[in-house]
């Protein structure tokens, strides 16, 4: 059977109220999805006038329609006993609106006004739609139509750190509930589809903005040390949903290896058994290398390093030395990896990590903590305890700067022994 079009059902009431109405402007204000277009096309028919759109229209005409102004436009100017009707977006409506909204000569038809009411809908419509004119297009059957829209109409704008709450919580975030009206009801068939649905979009906005950034995003941090429970959950949803990119995008930007110190390392080995075995991202190759040293496997975590970026990673000088044939993390991991081997610390070597550590940014809190607290274990064999103890002041600074408490505990243990 197909579905019932949202034209089939006329909005009488609303153009009625605008026909009836005396003040200078109306303004029809909704997210995308609610039938402003629809409405001011309807309410053409009746004025017989054309329908205008881009920048402010300039026309004697006793009533003025102008859909989806041009961003930034400025109100154009009305004649005496013209009529002006806007239908935009929020983030779009036009400049200049202040005076006719202080002397009250602005009449406002918002999103709630613009929601089907049920006593309009038959029964299938209602249970097709729960009162977003949207859902009745006859293609509002297809689940990816609906992701893709709200993906492109509803969230550009929102702050990322809002998606990540909006994944993090039973209930939709308030932002959402004009935009997407059925999340309002969450238990009823329409909205548990659109509840589903819009959780997928987040996850895939949420992994494509992280994937986008060239530093690590600040507020992500707080975020897992607040709730390391959720970064897991969203991965996992992620790799199960097939976005694939957006889950190593959350992983990398979640700490990548370091989340092992923040989510325990059964929840970590379950994260990173989620991603295929044969992927190669950097951020894995070190997660299962760090795994590997966890369990006592050193042959085995340098086995994957050199599967991964050749045989000059086993050279631990080399790679200290070298300038941009390994990322850093890479070098800070090699680094690492020596606390666990059982390797001459030549002058050299001490001399080229020492020299090491201005490459790591100040802002580079759980790298540079990773480094200093690899500097603590090689100055501890060498029996440099003054060194040793810099070391381990500089690496407990660097994770209480990055919100990693376990390792700034650990530091401190290892400094009162």
């Amino acid at each position: 059977m197909s579905r019932p079009d949202a034209k089939t059902i006329p909005r009488t009431d609303l153009e009625d109220r605008i026909l009836s109405d005396h003040r200078d402007v109306t303004l029809i204000c909704a997210p995308a999805g609610l039938g402003k277009s629809h409405l001011l096309h309807a309410l053409a028919r009746r004025v017989d006038q054309p329908v205008l759109t881009g920048p402010a229209p300039v026309t004697d005409t006793a009533w003025v329609l102008w859909d989806d102004p041009a961003v930034g436009a400025a109100l154009p100017p009305l004649g005496t006993n013209q009529r002006l009707v806007i239908a935009c977006r929020p983030q779009w409506v036009p400049e200049n609106l202040s005076r006719a909204r202080l002397y009250g000569s602005i009449q406002q038809i918002g999103a709630g006004d613009l929601l089907l009411p049920q006593e309009l809908c038959s029964a299938e419509q209602w249970a097709a739609c729960g009162g977003w004119p949207l859902l009745l297009s006859a293609a509002a059957q297809d689940d990816a139509l609906i992701q893709d829209f709200i993906s492109t109409q509803v969230f550009p704008g929102i702050p990322p750190h809002d998606l990540w709450r909006a994944l993090n919580t039973d209930d939709v975030p308030d932002w959402s509930l004009a935009a997407v009206p059925p999340l309002s009801h969450p238990t009823g068939a329409v909205g548990v589809r659109v509840t589903h649905i819009f959780r997928q979009a987040a996850e895939t906005a949420l992994g494509q903005h992280l994937s986008s950034l060239g530093a690590k995003a600040a507020w992500l941090n707080d975020e897992i040390t607040r709730d390391p429970a959720a970064l897991q959950a969203i991965i996992t949803r992620m790799v199960q949903s097939g976005d694939m990119s957006g889950a190593l995008a959350v992983f990398d930007q979640g700490g990548g290896w370091n989340l092992f110190y923040r989510i325990g390392p059964h929840a970590f080995a379950e994260l990173v058994a989620l991603f295929p075995e044969d992927t190669e991202e950097i951020d894995l190759v070190l997660a299962r290398g760090l795994l590997a040293l966890k369990d006592g496997e050193v042959q085995h975590a340098l086995a994957l390093l050199i599967e991964r970026f050749g045989q000059g990673i086993a050279d631990t000088l080399s790679v200290v030395r070298s300038g941009g044939e390994y990322p850093l993390k890479v070098r800070i991991f090699r680094i690492l990896l020596l606390m666990y081997q059982d390797v001459v610390l030549t002058d050299a070597l001490i001399d080229a990590l020492f020299a090491f550590a201005p490459q790591i940014s100040l802002s580079n809190s759980i790298l540079r903590g990773t480094y200093y607290n690899a500097m603590l274990e090689c100055m501890l064999r060498l029996r440099r305890y003054d060194e040793a103890e810099d070391a381990a002041g500089r690496a407990l600074k660097a994770y209480e700067q990055g919100n990693v408490p376990l390792l700034a505990f650990y530091i401190s243990l290892h400094r009162a022994v």
